[in-house]
């Protein structure tokens, strides 16, 4: 994925924290990725109670926990992985 102009603002606060974990090894061998900044931002996903019920087979062995939403129900929040973003150096 790449943004410009009005579209970098947008993909700067799509996610809200980066997490400090190293880049994947198989990551690093890849050409050009020095010339990025790189931050891990968790996959998440919400699922009610019934739609984690139906969805226990492929969602069980991935980490979750018991949230709210914000209209007060019970929801599980799943993590399935990393969003992997890379951001040009800025020029000083």
């Amino acid at each position: 994925m790449v943004a410009v102009n009005e579209r970098t603002l947008f993909y700067e606060n799509y996610f809200v924290a980066a997490e400090d974990i190293p880049l994947p090894a198989e990551y690093l061998a890849l050409p050009g990725i020095e010339t990025l900044n790189w931050q891990a931002y968790p996959r998440l996903g919400s699922f009610s109670p019934e739609e984690f019920e139906e969805a226990a087979t492929w969602v069980a062995n991935k980490p979750y926990h018991l949230s709210v939403t914000e209209q007060g129900e019970s929801c599980i929040i799943v993590h399935f992985g990393w969003h992997w973003v890379g951001q040009a150096h800025k020029h000083q």
